[in-house]
């Protein structure tokens, strides 16, 4: 063998060997940021809806027009350790669509032209790595979003199915099925967008445009192109939302009027920060002409900005469509699903551009940088919702040792803590039945933060509404209120929050006498009485 041939050898193996080390760093950095939902136990949002009663989740999705999340869910979370295994399919399913991003990268490495894409091992570990860490969708703390989760993972996989089905029909197969599965979360049609895109990539259409050339491979991947309409036919055949969700993520007049506004507001409140002042500092550099404009035009990199700034676009914009805002305030982040994708590319062409017009040394710095401040906004959620999961545990403990609070009826809780929920989030009235059902194992109370909410909650019984079966033993009536006021002894630190996961699933007894001295409630009866009656009774 010839010394050039094992300097290409061995060239080979040391390439080999970086992508082995790089892969490992990958999953390791991605099971240190998002390992953590799998200590918290707690239930959140529609998970107290969904808890008490299987059927009525399943029934729920069902009205929603969603049998593939709704069998999914249900099935995963209907047993005894239901709360354990949603939360393992979430990081499972977390962890494997990061992993197959990555995978796609480097398969698209392998078919692009150096000046479209061409990322060497560095490039697209810590390109796969902003993806993995960027600070979105933090919502997949709840058990409720269990299925986003897997239809990312659905999705992704395809993806990746679908880079590597050149001549393999098993392949090709597996990938549209995955695609059409991953369509039970509706966005990701809009990010089918990203087909096209790679079509055109792959086959050099942007820059040979030669129309048989286009025809003959959009014919070739007319299964793929064709799959989005597919699905779309059979669900509006089939599966539209009815019953009290029949309008549910309908087009309205007024969200068009809104565009504009929620959109700064969906950018403002996005964790969207470093991708502005990168792009703030590229634009300066441009004007004080540190970056040269004809240098930046043809770049590979600008092309990637580009696509980025598109699909993140195409990942908040639809959301406005229906009324809803992508940001992470409340539940509102389970909206952000399809943001790293876009954010990520347009953050990692910024950072690329800097570092090829100033220093190369700095891209390295700049991207551990972002992933550092990205992943501890990461830890920093699951954490915060961990302490959520606490407060409602001292809150359940706290009440089962007053006997006013367990033979009540109607009940306004009066938070005045100045220990917060989650991303300054507040409980729903089916949050506070969860709680309340949890304290004493009936259904014979209605609890809410406001009177107006529980009589409107007293007027659905009997109407098969959502939500309705956590108060179904409520007798209507005209009752006094109960007030119980939230007051803390003590905020948990941190310490104090470690010493809970571990009494909570080691020494349940200690773990309910320490987790009630965090709260202290009072309890207080209205001087009149108020009216809780069914919308017939109200009626006749």
């Amino acid at each position: 063998m010839s010394a050039k041939q094992l300097r290409i050898l061995s060239n080979k193996k040391l390439m080999q060997q970086s992508e082995s080390n790089n892969l490992k760093k990958f999953l390791l950095i991605t099971l240190g940021i998002h390992i953590w939902p799998l200590l918290n136990k707690g239930l959140f949002w529609d998970d107290w809806f969904w808890h008490f009663d299987k059927l009525a989740q399943e029934r729920t999705l069902w009205d929603l027009g969603n049998p593939i999340l709704s069998h999914l869910t249900f099935y995963i979370t209907q047993n005894a350790y239901g709360v354990f295994l949603g939360k393992l399919t979430i990081v499972l399913s977390t962890v494997f669509c990061a992993l197959f991003f990555y995978l796609c990268l480097k398969k698209i490495n392998s078919f692009t032209r150096e000046q479209i894409v061409n990322l060497n091992n560095d490039e697209d570990f810590f390109l796969a790595l902003l993806f993995m860490s960027f600070p979105a969708f933090f919502a997949r703390s709840a058990l409720s979003c269990l299925g986003y989760c897997v239809c990312l993972l659905w999705f992704y996989s395809a993806l990746y199915f679908f880079l590597t089905s050149n001549k393999n029909p098993f392949r090709r197969i597996l990938s549209l099925l995955l695609f059409f599965l991953s369509f039970a979360m509706n966005s990701l049609l809009v990010l089918y967008i990203i087909i096209p895109i790679l079509l055109i990539v792959k086959n050099d259409l942007y820059q040979n445009f030669h129309l048989t050339r286009i025809k003959k491979t959009f014919l070739k991947y007319l299964d793929f192109l064709l799959l989005p309409f597919f699905f779309w036919v059979i669900k509006k055949t089939f599966f539209t939302p009815h019953q009290s969700f029949k309008a549910y993520n309908s087009l309205s007049p007024d969200y068009l009027t809104q565009l504009p506004k929620n959109l700064i507001l969906a950018l403002a409140q996005s964790n969207l920060f470093p991708l502005f002042l990168f792009l703030l500092f590229v634009i300066g550099a441009i004007i004080s002409k540190k970056i040269e404009m004809k240098k930046l035009t043809p770049n590979r990199l600008l092309q990637i900005f580009i696509v980025g700034l598109f699909l993140l676009l195409m990942a908040i914009i639809p959301y406005l469509l229906v009324g809803k805002i992508p940001r992470n305030f409340d539940w509102d982040s389970r909206h952000q699903a399809l943001i790293p994708l876009g954010a990520s590319l347009s953050l990692f062409a910024l950072i690329k551009i800097i570092s090829e017009s100033f220093s190369n040394k700095i891209f390295k710095l700049l991207s551990w940088i972002c992933v550092l401040i990205f992943g501890l906004q990461h830890l920093n959620a699951y954490y915060q919702y961990q302490k959520d999961w606490y407060k409602q545990k001292s809150l359940i403990h706290s009440m089962r040792s007053i006997k006013e609070i367990k033979l009540a009826g109607p009940i306004i809780f009066i938070d005045k803590t100045t220990w917060p929920y989650a991303m300054k989030r507040y409980l729903r009235s089916y949050e506070y039945h969860g709680l309340l059902i949890s304290a004493f194992r009936n259904k014979n109370h209605i609890g809410s933060y406001n009177l107006d909410e529980l009589q409107e909650l007293a007027g659905k019984i009997g109407q098969g509404s959502w939500g309705e079966h956590l108060y179904q033993d409520f007798k209507p009536g005209e009752y006094l209120i109960t007030y119980v006021e939230i007051e803390e002894n003590r905020k948990p630190n941190f310490f104090d929050i470690l010493q809970l996961i571990f009494l909570e699933r080691f020494r349940p007894q200690e773990f309910s006498q320490k987790v009630k001295t965090y709260l202290k409630l009072g309890v207080s009866l209205s001087q009149q009485k108020y009216s809780f009656l069914p919308v017939q009774s109200q009626n006749q």
